[in-house]
């Protein structure tokens, strides 16, 4: 279960929604409603490899839609970081 209360995102949460440590580093997290459905949705802007977005699924589970939201890769397929 995640603790979204704090400043950042814990690794357990991480972990629990499938995301599998790939050596990024995390610039920011923000928490927003991002579809607009009500639930807290978490952006994860990380460095040099691509950004993550967790939609919250409403059961206490998240996916990981970034590919599809357009903010984890360019049209050429290159990893969309937040920074540089």
């Amino acid at each position: 279960m995640a603790d979204i209360t704090g400043q950042a995102v814990s690794v357990q949460f991480l972990t629990d929604a499938g995301w599998q440590d790939i050596g990024e580093v995390s610039d920011d997290i923000v928490y927003c409603d991002g579809a607009g459905d009500g639930g807290i949705d978490i952006v994860v802007a990380n460095d040099t490899v691509q950004n993550l977005l967790f939609r919250n699924r409403g059961d206490g589970t998240f996916e990981d839609v970034g590919a599809p939201a357009g903010i984890a890769f360019d049209v050429e397929g290159n990893a969309r970081g937040a920074m540089g």
